[in-house]
């Protein structure tokens, strides 16, 4: 047999012989895994090790799509299959169509939580807030359609990814895994500010929840462990706001309660006004 006999064996069922059919295939396949090793390194090197299991399902799927081409690559060269598979090509395509139109919320969610799992805005055991939803708590899921927040009352609200994706959020993770608290208080003006500044900052210091997160320098320096400031000047009122440290969310969500009252109470003893709206009423 000779070497145009062997290379057009098989013409009749490949497209350019048994032989040809038989190398690029193979061909096909091994660069599918290139490419799909590559993605995989590429992918893994740009995210944080304790993100691997969320990206991991991502990158599973991009790898049986490239397999999924190469499979209607290689049934294309088959002459029987040819038509066969154009006519399931074109079926698909339409389908892809209708689902994609009637899944279009859920790829979003998808791809959002792809995105979510590479750049990591927040991560698990995060204390976020979402403003433009007034919706505060602790990241306990990132998934790849939802992620799930826990807030003060101990009560799961499950997110969609594209929610997460493009809301504003404002993350309280720092440097220090304490957090900082920050508590307000709205004076009249012609209450004693110095006093109201007083009473705040003794109350503060007396609460068992106080967490004091001064470095040595700080400490060195005399830097104050609660810091009250004096944040506003509104149409009403002078705003004043205590800032200081907890544990946790949780704790300093409970700390901000108590010292509300007791800090209330004072102002009451020392005749200090709280600013609240008020209207005055005439009659003729």
């Amino acid at each position: 047999m000779s070497y145009e006999e062997i290379m057009n064996f098989g013409s009749s069922i490949f497209v350019d012989g048994l032989v040809n059919f038989l190398i690029s295939s193979l061909m096909l396949f091994v660069v599918a895994k290139i490419i799909n090793v590559f993605i995989n390194k590429v992918l893994m090197s740009a995210i944080p090790d304790d993100s691997e299991r969320n990206v991991s399902f991502y990158i599973k799927t991009i790898n049986r799509a490239v397999y999924v081409i190469v499979i209607f690559i290689v049934f294309s060269n088959v002459i029987p299959l040819k038509s066969l598979g154009t006519t399931v090509l074109s079926a698909s395509s339409i389908l892809a169509v209708i689902i994609g139109i009637a899944s279009q919320e859920t790829l979003s969610n998808f791809v959002s939580g792809f995105i979510l799992s590479i750049y990591q805005p927040f991560k698990i055991n995060d204390v976020i807030i979402l403003k433009e939803k007034d919706l505060t708590g602790t990241v306990i899921f990132i998934g790849f359609r939802h992620t799930i927040i826990r807030t003060i009352d101990n009560t799961n609200i499950i997110v969609p990814n594209n929610i997460m994706n493009t809301a504003i959020i404002e993350n309280r993770k720092t440097d220090t895994p304490l957090y900082r608290n920050t508590l307000a208080f709205d004076i009249s003006y012609d209450s004693d500010m110095d006093l109201a500044k007083e009473i705040i900052k003794k109350n503060t210091l007396k609460h068992s929840s106080l967490v004091d997160a001064r470095d040595e320098i700080q400490k060195e320096n005399n830097e104050e462990i609660v810091r009250v400031l004096c944040t506003n000047l509104k149409e009403f009122s002078i705003e004043l706001s205590a800032i200081f440290y907890t544990v946790d969310f949780g704790t300093g969500y409970g700390m901000k309660s108590d010292l509300r009252e007791s800090i209330l109470k004072e102002f009451r003893k020392n005749g200090i006004g709280v600013a609240h709206p008020t209207r005055v009423v005439k009659q003729k």
